[in-house]
């Protein structure tokens, strides 16, 4: 992990960190439609895993965004170079899901080849000793169409792991998938604004896959 120090008095980002640092309770959720047509066909072509693959798209617009990399340490505030991913997995005839925390590595097809690799080996349901600050916590709900899901957890107001879900994509009349996605972030340090930031760059992303 790389982190650069943020220094507070001359940081464009100060005065609305520190409204929002009065509060207990500072994080927020917004759920957002996103249209995978594009992914699914990607996925299909190269017969890699659909889940795999958004969780790489998710990662990649999330460090692309410049707001989603803030976070706090001991120093203080920081910009990390980039974030890991730490997703749920629930592997072929189990019931019971395990944590998976990696660094991901090279294009999309590698990834979802060594996501899955990694999550056959893992023989516990966390490794605790691969927990980091710089994470994203990601999960699917594959079963139902998700319209929000709010995390389980001891919330402190330094937490500033960005939380994102996804359920099932339908199908719509027109050929098009679409699934709703959503994102619970920490008002310190993400604005209305980075999340129109952060839905442009996956957006981008799933259309430029060929």
């Amino acid at each position: 992990m790389t982190a650069q120090t943020i220094d507070l008095e001359t940081w464009r980002h100060r005065e609305i960190f520190n409204y929002y640092s009065r509060l207990e309770h500072p994080f927020y959720m917004v759920t957002f439609s996103i249209d995978v047509t594009n992914l699914y066909r990607y996925v299909k072509k190269y017969s890699i895993s659909f889940y795999y693959s958004m969780i790489y798209a998710v990662y990649k617009a999330i460090n692309r965004t410049e707001q989603f990399r803030y976070g706090i340490e001991e120093d203080g505030v920081v910009l990390y170079d980039r974030r890991i991913v730490s997703f749920t997995d629930l592997r072929n005839g189990e019931d019971q899901f395990r944590i998976i925390t990696m660094d991901p590595e090279g294009d999309m097809k590698h990834f979802a080849v060594r996501a899955k690799e990694v999550s056959e080996a893992q023989d516990c349901f966390i490794n605790l000793e691969s927990e980091r600050k710089d994470r994203i916590f990601i999960t699917c709900i594959p079963w139902v169409q998700l319209t929000s899901l709010a995390s389980e957890g001891d919330f402190h107001r330094d937490d500033s792991v960005p939380r994102v879900s996804w359920g099932k994509f339908l199908t719509e009349s027109d050929g098009h998938r679409k699934l709703n996605l959503t994102l619970e972030v920490n008002h310190r340090f993400i604005d209305g604004y980075h999340i129109g930031e952060f839905h442009t760059e996956l957006e981008s992303l799933i259309a430029s896959l060929y």
